[in-house]
């Protein structure tokens, strides 16, 4: 029907009935999270184990069902922290915080004008105005992106 897991800001997902079964026929998809008989949507279902469930009847009468759980898994959640003013030459440090998840792997974008572009709260100290982008990943692989800027005054 679809992956077995999802995460929570995935984009919904198309259901194929015809990957079971190559017979002509209707098809049917119930259970949470489920648009328009076509699609599957993790943000409408939510985080945890959902059953979905596939029922198909053929022009002849034929009638089968298959079940599949999919589980949507939970993002992280970082507050960014404020954009900073810095001088010229000067250095400030990024205070994002963790407000969900564990394990958490970070990665800043661009890299230049840190101390560290692994680690949660690096060093800034840019020549010029820059936009990072900070990524942060969960264990599961569910990724979210926050920005930060930091402007240099002369």
């Amino acid at each position: 029907i679809t992956p077995a897991e999802l995460c929570l800001n995935s984009p919904k997902v198309l259901l194929d009935g015809r990957t079971i079964n190559s017979i002509a026929g209707r098809g049917k998809y119930e259970g949470l999270g489920i648009i328009d008989n076509l699609y599957f949507d993790p943000a409408v279902a939510g985080v945890g184990n959902h059953i979905i469930t596939y029922s198909y009847l053929t022009p002849q009468g034929c009638a089968d069902t298959v079940k599949k759980t999919i589980r949507v898994l939970d993002i992280p959640e970082v507050d960014r922290g404020e954009d900073l003013n810095i001088l010229l030459a000067g250095e400030k440090q990024i205070k994002a915080k963790v407000l969900k998840g564990q394990n958490l792997s970070y990665q800043w974008s661009p890299s230049q004008g840190l101390s560290d572009d692994k680690i949660l709260n690096p060093i800034a100290s840019p020549t010029e105005t820059t936009k990072y982008i900070l990524t942060v990943t969960s264990p599961q692989g569910c990724v979210i992106a926050e920005e930060v800027m930091v402007n240099v005054y002369i």
